[in-house]
């Protein structure tokens, strides 16, 4: 592999294909049932978290107009869909990318400083870039 974390598989454009995706898998669920902000939406949301359960979308909230998303990164699994994986693999290898960024050891010998290229690159590709067609 020439890359510690995988090329993004899928192709998401923003937050409304993201959520299209998790219904599809049956990783979310739309609550029409009106909800209470106060107590009750937290408590659903933080059961189902602790559960495993899919991400929530509440959309009669008392009182509000707007709909509440929760839980939306609540697994592993949709934290890499959200980046674009489909690899379970994926977010071991962010994982360790990240530890690594986190604590970087001087290379001890040349041999040492080679071996740490790989991870030299995936900082340098990190950087900050000059999006011209965004979205929005």
């Amino acid at each position: 592999m020439d890359s510690l974390w995988p090329k993004p598989q899928l192709k998401l454009r923003d937050l409304r294909d993201f959520l299209a995706l998790l219904e599809k898998r049956e990783l979310l669920r739309r609550i029409d049932t009106e909800v209470s902000p106060k107590l009750e939406l937290t408590e659903i949301s933080s059961h189902v978290l602790h559960q495993g359960g899919p991400a929530l979308l509440f959309e009669n909230v008392a009182g509000h107009s707007q709909p509440v998303l929760c839980n939306l990164f609540g697994t592993r699994e949709r934290i890499g869909l959200a980046l674009g994986s489909d690899d379970p693999e994926a977010m071991q290898q962010l994982g360790t990318l990240l530890a690594a960024l986190r604590q970087p050891n001087a290379p001890k010998s040349i041999s040492d400083a080679w071996s740490k290229l790989p991870l030299l690159k995936e900082v340098l590709k990190m950087a900050p870039r000059h999006e011209t067609r965004a979205v929005c």
